[in-house]
């Protein structure tokens, strides 16, 4: 999915000179851009980017897949059976039948994968499956394109990446700390989740060209989960690092995490791979996980308190602000919304904002019959598809729409909940960077305002680079102030001025 680029505003400096002490007022808020923002009133604050339309990827299914799917060939669920099949170089290895189409078998192969044979090409195997390791799927990987490719594994994933350290460690944090969260929550729903067979790949390239080249996707999609290669692919978005805004920062982030739920799903028992479930509840669960908490502290480095943030998933059931923003907007008193979104076959913007608020007041208030409602839903078999109604849907919840809507509504809208929303534009996280420098007597103290931890680090080195230049002998220190609001950190700055 695509986000805005940044630049930042031209400096304006104020200067005035009191007791020996100058004081410069600096501005470097980075501002995000997206098509269909406003220009910026003259004068005015700086632009607000808007939550972008973020949809899933469309299932990457092999073109001999979607054709006999589109033939009508009847689709029959496996029952466990071990079928021998030849790897691309000819060697036999066993697999598991995941379903077979006509007259040809979709087997899982050791390394998690799912590929198309003919039933031809196939006999029946008295050796058990055995999944290969997280080593043997390294070893694989390694090869041919992905040669260049950093591998490290942990307990349930195991990451292919060119991309940045950095990147790659926030994308290792949010999954490392959804997983436990996702597993926990689902058991509180008397499921039963299984461990994954196979480490969980996520394969990280290091820019959009990249990206496509190993598979073209829609320009809004930055990141998928690929139902027949098992992996989360995705690339280095700049907007996941410390330059970025922090709205925009979320967005990428909870991309991340909304993808990463959907391999958890499709891994552990809980969704069959390539099953079709209702879009409200494939799209509405992802997003009740994937709100990411982002946090900010000041650390010490080589003498400078600057700011870092910190991304971690905490626990289930938190406010998607980007989602409520969105809900926010809404009217709907009939029934007809939380209707039309239970039977749509896909969603726009405002299904994936309905859906999560769904499923949110489903899982948080009607926990029993929504785990009920899972445990129904997860014996859906592969390319099994629901057409029409989702009878399931009105089996454990009821047919009064109307009602459920009013249900929702009360539920979002309460004060327990809305105490927890925070506007994702207002509520951005703004840092006063205070550089103090000394020569002598006089003392000199610029003040940033930045969204972004990466620019304060620039701003120092560009400061400190300048005057070991022009003027060697000058003491620098730089102290950070994390605020909740641009506004508390224009009254922090005013203060400092006085």
């Amino acid at each position: 999915m695509r986000f805005p680029g940044l630049r930042l505003r031209t400096p304006v400096l104020v200067r005035w000179r009191h007791l020996g002490v100058a004081l410069a007022l600096v501005c470097l808020a980075p501002v995000a851009r997206a098509q269909g923002l406003s220009p910026v009133a003259e004068g005015g604050d700086e632009e607000k980017p808007v939550a972008g339309e973020r949809r899933p990827a469309p299932q990457a299914e092999p073109d001999s897949l979607s054709q006999l799917l589109a033939s009508g060939a009847e689709v029959r669920p496996g029952g466990g059976e071990l079928l021998y099949v030849r790897d691309e170089n000819g060697k036999a290895l066993v697999s598991r039948l995941h379903c077979a189409i006509g007259d040809q078998c979709l087997v899982l192969l050791p390394d998690g994968k799912l590929n198309l044979v003919p039933r031809v090409d196939t006999r029946p195997s008295n050796k058990p499956f055995q999944a290969a390791d997280a080593q043997t799927m390294m070893a694989r990987l390694r090869t041919g394109k992905f040669s260049s490719f950093k591998t490290a594994a942990s307990e349930h994933y195991l990451y292919v990446y060119s991309c940045s350290e950095q990147f790659y460690q926030s994308t290792r944090d949010i999954l490392e700390s959804l997983y436990p969260g996702v597993i926990a929550r689902l058991e509180q729903w008397d499921l039963q989740p299984t461990a994954p067979s196979v480490p969980l790949v996520v394969m990280i390239f290091p820019n959009r060209q990249e990206f496509d080249a190993l598979k073209p996707m829609p320009p809004e999609v930055a990141a998928y989960y690929s139902g027949l290669s098992n992996h989360i692919v995705l690339y280095e978005d700049p907007l996941l690092s410390d330059r970025a805004p922090e709205f925009a920062l979320k967005e990428a982030s909870y991309t991340i995490a909304h993808e990463g739920v959907h391999q958890i799903l499709h891994n552990v028992g809980i969704q069959q791979r390539l099953s079709g479930w209702p879009a409200w509840l494939g799209e509405g669960l992802p997003e009740y996980f994937c709100p990411i908490n982002v946090s900010s502290v000041v650390v010490n480095e080589q003498g400078a308190a600057l700011p870092q943030r910190n991304l971690k998933w905490t626990r289930a059931g938190l406010v998607n602000d980007l989602r409520m923003a969105a809900l926010l907007k809404m009217s709907s008193k009939s029934g007809d919304a939380i209707q039309r979104i239970v039977n749509a076959p896909q969603l726009d913007a405002d299904g994936y904002a309905l859906a999560w608020g769904l499923t949110h007041y489903l899982a948080e208030k009607a926990k029993k019959p929504f785990g009920a409602y899972l445990q129904e839903i997860s014996r859906m078999g592969p390319l099994e598809r629901q057409e029409g109604e989702d009878s399931l849907f009105t089996k454990h919840f009821g047919s009064d729409f109307a009602a459920l809507e009013t249900a929702v509504q009360r539920h979002l809208t309460s004060g327990e909940i809305q105490k927890s929303y925070r506007d994702p534009m207002i509520y951005q996280t703004h840092y006063v960077v205070v550089h103090t420098t000394k020569r002598g007597r006089t003392a000199t103290v610029s003040v940033a305002i930045t969204l972004s931890p990466g620019r304060a680090r620039e701003w120092k080195e560009q400061e400190e680079k300048e005057q070991a230049t022009s003027d060697p002998g000058t003491i620098h220190a730089f102290r950070t102030q994390v605020c909740k609001t641009r506004i508390e950190a224009e009254q922090i700055v005013k203060k400092i001025g006085r």
